[in-house]
This record gives structure tokens, sequence and C-alpha cells, in this order.
């Protein structure tokens, strides 16, 4: 089988959590016989093998998808695992890519409420920076916290709603095809 991972950031697993978890699995499905591809739209610094870069940094757009294609072609590609499945932008690009090509799964690592409930401690050197860190008690508060939880969780339905949208309408396509030939 081949295997192909998609991050937004180029897989080295000395950067981060997903990046070692997706390296192990993929040193572990090569002791299985499977290969395994990486594909991240920012270039690496080293040493992974099998690791491509879209050729254009704005996700979206012809030039990517023409790209991710002849990957999934030439590789002869099986399964690919979106493993920045909040990222809505490449969540789009994946589906949109590889739908009809090779089977998909789409993860979300951590808490989908991570980037708010952690979001003081994630930014505070930022905040810090810009000379804004007076502004960090009042983010705590649980007014703030609600109302930013209410438009995270909003955002985050857009982009669940998208997911389902697009698998509809490729599975109504698929059934037309299929009556129309």
């Amino acid at each position: 089988m081949n295997l192909l991972y998609i991050y937004s950031s180029n897989i080295n697993p000395t950067h981060g959590g997903v990046q070692r978890v997706t390296k192990v699995l993929c040193d572990y499905f090569r002791t299985l016989g499977h290969n395994c591809y990486y594909l991240s739209s920012q270039p690496t610094n080293g040493g992974i093998k099998n690791q491509y870069v879209l050729p254009n940094t704005e996700l979206l757009n012809e030039q990517n998808i023409y790209y991710i294609q002849l990957l999934l072609k030439e590789q002869k590609i099986d399964v690919v695992v979106n493993q920045d499945g909040l990222y809505k932008n490449l969540t789009k690009l994946v589906h949109t890519s590889c739908y009809g090509h090779a089977k998909i799964f789409t993860v979300a690592h951590n808490s989908l409420l991570a980037p708010v409930t952690s979001f003081t401690i994630v930014r505070y050197s930022l905040f810090k920076k810009f000379h804004l860190a007076w502004l960090l008690p009042l983010l705590r508060t649980s007014v703030v916290k609600g109302v930013m939880n209410a438009m995270y969780k909003k955002k985050l339905m857009n982009t669940i709603a998208f997911g389902i949208v697009a698998e509809l309408l490729y599975v109504i396509y698929d059934i037309l095809k299929y009556y129309y030939k």
C-alpha cells in the first residue's frame, strides 16, 4: 500500500508532535512493506526521504491541485492522510485534489477547542512582543473566553459543514456519472 501524509508544515520529527507521530507511523508502516510519502506547503530542512513540497504557497489553486493529482498517479497512492484537519484551506485542497483518486483520512489532532482554551499561553510571546501583555488577564475572563469559544465553534462548524457538503456533492456526482454513461 502507498500512503501520502499531508501536513501544512514540513515533516521534521524534532519540531513537533504531529511531525513526530507521522514519522513514527511511517517508520512502522515501512517495516510492514508499505511505502510512505510526505507532502507539505513548506520546504523541508533535512533528512526525511520521500518528502514533496507544493509548488505554490497559496494552497487553493490549480497548480497545487494538478501537482497533488500527478503525485497520486506517479506514486500510485492508495491512502491520503490529512494530518491538519483543523486547517480549513488544506482540508479543502486535500478533498478537491484527492477525491476519487485515493481514500482520504482527515485527522484533527488535539482538542478541537485547543486554539481557544490555550489562546493566552500560545500567544503570550506575541502579546509581549507588541507590548500588549497587559491585555492577557482580560483575555482570561470567563466573558471573553465564552465569546471566543462561541466564535471558534461557529468557525469549526463551518469547516465541518463544508466537508460534509463537499462529500455529498462528490457522491451525487458519482451517482449521476454512473447513470448517464
